[in-house]
């Protein structure tokens, strides 16, 4: 059966405006199909891309933080490179302690009536000068040194009689 027409033939449309219409209609759902892919590709790219920042934003936060620690460590590093070499710039000069130690023995040994004038210490020698009255006074501090053994070597320096202060006997320790 044919289709029934109401509208009269001439207000119908010709075979090339229907082609056209045709391929209107083609090329229409062609870009709609186009633009549907297109959003699903629009979207999954921005889902995927979005995942992707907030893990490289976790990634840089984890960073930030193994940036600071490192830091510290460098810091520490740091002093304790600066604290080796205080202490060995430190140790590499002589120490008053290690001269005073010389001495130490010898100070117990002074007799009584003995006055100690002069003190010199360097690195590889000590110097003393005490003063006494008389000579027994100096001959039983030569002989108390002397017998101590605590000392290899005894240098005398000089020993000196002065009217006014007496006998002065200056020892060397090397």
């Amino acid at each position: 059966m044919r289709d029934i027409n109401l509208l009269p033939e001439e207000l119908k449309p010709s075979g090339s405006v229907l082609k056209i219409s045709a391929k209107l209609n083609k090329i229409a759902l062609l870009g709609v199909v186009v633009l549907l892919i297109s959003i699903i590709i629009s979207l999954g790219a921005y889902l995927l891309l979005g995942q992707r920042l907030s893990a490289s934003l976790v990634k840089q936060e984890d960073l930030k933080v193994q940036i600071k620690a490192l830091e510290k460590t460098e810091q520490r590093l740091v002093l304790v490179k600066d604290r080796l070499t205080k202490i060995s710039s430190v140790s590499s000069k002589p120490r008053a302690n290690d001269e005073v130690e010389k001495l130490s023995f010898v100070s117990g040994l002074f007799p009584e009536g003995s006055i100690v004038e002069r003190l010199e210490l360097d690195k590889n020698d000590a110097r003393i000068s005490i003063s006494a009255d008389n000579l027994r006074t100096i001959a039983s501090y030569l002989a108390s040194v002397i017998s101590s053994g605590e000392y290899t070597k005894i240098n005398l320096v000089s020993l000196e009689f002065n009217p006014k202060e007496g006998y002065i006997v200056e020892l060397s320790f090397p």
